[in-house]
């Protein structure tokens, strides 16, 4: 009975000692992109955001528009609309285009209601898991402490999952005290649209 029982032990902690020692296999995080839902410091739109547009000479035209799962709006005179992956001075631009043939020197001015589209994914050791969205430009420790910071059970490894524009996701690895010292480059990484983000 005592040989049983130490072989058991002995198996529970190795299988415990293998699970601790696991790591999700990730570059080093100074190799992670930048994102792709700002372009420099403007943001582009996607799927579910909320754009208000007024059109100086129409109110038919003005109103709030809530872009569709593909990417588009539909407005009075022009029909369907893409406007996913674009920056608010890029829509502006081609609404006014549009609008020329139907408007005299038409007044178009666009802005962004909700970002509803800026969402991140917080999934392992955090105190808060799940989706979280944001309302503009985070970095990777704040969005940390949005999510309640650690659980004691943390081992401090911190891993982020990004898509690149084809759809196809990496993992970055970095440690959470090195995000405290104020690297740079770590303290410029702005979150994006769908980036998840693991705590071992």
């Amino acid at each position: 009975m005592r040989t049983f029982t130490v072989i058991v032990s002995c198996c529970l902690l190795g299988f415990l000692s293998y699970a601790c020692s696991f790591k999700v296999p990730a570059q080093s995080i100074f190799y992670a992109p930048p994102t792709t839902t700002f372009e420099n410091s403007d943001y582009i739109i996607g799927p579910s955001d909320e754009l208000t547009i007024k059109v100086a000479s129409d109110q038919m035209l003005s109103g709030v528009y809530l872009v569709s799962t593909n990417g588009s709006l539909t407005l009075p005179y022009i029909g369907e609309f893409m406007v996913d992956e674009k920056t608010v001075s890029q829509i502006t631009s081609e609404l006014t285009l549009r609008l020329i043939k139907y408007i005299k020197n038409p007044q178009v001015g666009v802005t962004v209601s909700a970002k509803k589209s800026l969402k991140i994914y917080f999934s392992g050791e955090f105190a808060r898991v799940g989706a979280i969205q944001l309302e503009d430009k985070t970095n990777l420790i704040q969005g940390i402490s949005l999510a309640g910071g650690l659980t004691p059970f943390a081992s401090g490894r911190i891993i982020l999952v990004r898509k690149n524009k084809s759809g196809v996701a990496s993992r970055y690895a970095v440690k959470y005290e090195n995000l405290l010292q104020g690297d740079p480059f770590l303290d410029q990484l702005i979150l994006g649209r769908s980036d998840t983000i693991i705590a071992e």
